[in-house]
């Protein structure tokens, strides 16, 4: 009963015999536990870097791992690392001072040599720099993904308007907004209106369409020559039908090249975590191999188009 606190003896005695003997058997039996590692984790650490062969003291090794933005690290003559961070090869330990906000090495040194501490080449401006260019990245790699989906809108809304210009009665060119405004006047007095409904539905999704080319505004920032230059690019009641037609054809191609380019990011980000200069030397000879408006395209664009 030795095992057992008072108050556990206590409760035992109140307890069925048979389920007594139960909780003292367990006990007795039961394995002792480990004792428990009485070192920190910067001992542990400590000894693991002397055995490594780090000849400091502690209190410089725990000074060092705790700096403000800075930890340290023992890298030994096996240690894949040295390569990558430029630490000769000449089967020595180093200890290298870590940047914990980049995770870039800021110098390296043989621990307990004099004189021995060398500097990497730029660490500080090529910290900044790669801060700089790992945005810009990240930033792009949104953007194509933004793109991708609103490619995907794009192709549904291209798919309603070519279908919209098929119904009876639906009209565009030269005077459609007179023909549109004769229409909803006639049904407003009860008369039928054929093609009324797909106009309107025509001419709501070529102001999205708008939208999506302009990156979802038309306001501030934009002139009326801007304006104007993005209503040249998509399909217009103002336009004739044949010219719809093939404006379709060419928002289609943009908007179905973008969900590719959208899916070479995600699949280079699986393989290689992020995409930098290596994705764009990638889409760049994507681009080239695979041309998007060639003269077979245009010919079978204008071909369907009725253009041809």
């Amino acid at each position: 009963m030795s095992r057992f606190t008072p108050d556990q003896r206590a409760i035992l005695a109140q307890m069925e015999p048979s389920a007594a003997q139960k909780v003292i058997a367990q006990a007795m039996f039961a394995p002792k536990p480990e004792p428990k590692d009485p070192r920190t984790t910067a001992q542990k650490n400590f000894e693991f870097a002397l055995e490594q062969g780090y000849s400091g003291s502690f209190a410089e090794f725990a000074g060092a791992e705790t700096a403000s933005n800075t930890r340290a690290l023992m890298v030994g003559p096996n240690d894949p690392n040295r390569a990558r961070w430029g630490i000769p090869d000449d089967g020595k330990t180093y200890e290298v001072e870590i940047d914990t906000r980049t995770q870039r090495p800021i110098n390296f040194s043989v621990p307990g040599g004099a004189g021995t501490n060398v500097s990497v080449t730029g660490s500080r401006q090529e910290t900044e720099y790669d801060k700089t260019r790992g945005k810009a990245f990240g930033e792009l790699a949104n953007s194509l993904q933004e793109t991708g989906r609103t490619a995907q809108r794009t192709l549904t809304a291209l798919d309603a308007m070519q279908r919209g210009m098929g119904d009876q009665g639906f009209y565009s060119g030269f005077g459609s907004g007179g023909v549109q405004f004769a229409k909803r006047a006639a049904r407003a007095v009860g008369f039928d209106a054929d093609g009324i409904d797909s106009m309107e539905a025509f001419n709501a999704l070529s102001k999205q369409a708008a939208l999506d080319v302009m990156g979802g505004s038309l306001g501030t920032g934009f002139s009326n020559a801007d304006r104007d230059f993005v209503l040249d690019q998509v399909p217009t009641l103002a336009n004739t039908p044949e010219g719809n037609a093939l404006l379709i054809e060419v928002q289609r191609a943009i908007a179905e090249r973008s969900r590719e380019i959208a899916k070479l990011a995600r699949d280079f980000e699986r393989e290689n975590g992020r995409i930098g200069l290596d994705f764009e030397d990638e889409l760049s000879a994507y681009s080239e191999e695979n041309p998007l408006f060639t003269e077979e395209w245009w010919l079978a664009a204008k071909s369907r188009s009725g253009q041809a």
